[in-house]
């Protein structure tokens, strides 16, 4: 997904106390305990949602449950 000029910054967002997100307004947020906490979507923030498209279940509904999730680190 194509950032929105001047929103490179929020791209990742890190943050002990959630999961991953992505965007400044939370484009994409993936809750940090599956089954338990909905992510969410909604990409107008920092992510470019394609032309014709809407940003709210572009890539799924506003609101989802994550039932598994498998986390991998760089060094």
């Amino acid at each position: 997904m194509p950032l929105i000029t001047g929103q490179e910054e929020y791209a990742i967002n890190c943050n002990f106390d959630y999961g991953p997100l992505f965007g400044s307004g939370n484009d994409f947020y993936i809750p940090d305990e599956p089954n338990v906490n909905e992510g969410s979507t909604i990409l107008t923030n920092s992510y470019q949602c394609p032309s014709g498209k809407e940003a709210t279940t572009f890539l799924t509904d506003l609101n989802f449950t994550v039932s598994e999730m498998e986390v991998f680190g760089l060094d």
